[in-house]
This record gives C-alpha cells, structure tokens and sequence, in this order.
C-alpha cells in the first residue's frame, strides 16, 4: 500500500492545498476475527501506515489522511 500511496504523489500533494488521502480496510481492526492471522494483520498494518502518515505528513505538509473501515455485507458468499 506505502508503494501505491508514493507512486499515486506524495509530491504532488504535497504543492496542493487540500491533499486527501483515503485507505480502505475492515471494521475487524478493532477485533480481528478468528483464524485469519494473515489478514488480520494486513488489516492492522494499514491503519499503522495511514496513522503514520497522517503524523509525519499531516501537520508539516498539511496532507490529509482518513481510513474506511466497512462493516459485515450481506452477501450469498457468507454462510
């Protein structure tokens, strides 16, 4: 995600006046679901990542950063 956020421009954001910068993970960071230690953790690292970027680049470089956290979907893919 750190190498799509830089390539998509961190320079460039940096000229404007209102970066925003947006991820997208799941509601389960705020408790991981059972057996899914791999996502689990992929989960947790970005709100790490957008959390880090939004101290290191938000105060200097006025950057903007929020992270979506989606909740269950109803769909025929859940059993």
């Amino acid at each position: 995600m750190w190498r799509f956020i830089r390539a998509a421009g961190c320079p460039i954001w940096r000229q404007s006046k209102a970066a925003s910068v947006l991820t997208m993970t799941s509601y389960t960071v705020k408790q991981p679901l059972p057996n899914l230690v791999l996502s689990n953790s992929i989960r947790l690292a970005t709100i790490g990542l957008t959390k880090t970027l939004a101290l290191e680049l938000g105060k200097g470089d006025g950057i903007r950063f929020n992270s979506i956290l989606p909740a269950t979907i109803d769909t025929d893919a859940r059993p």
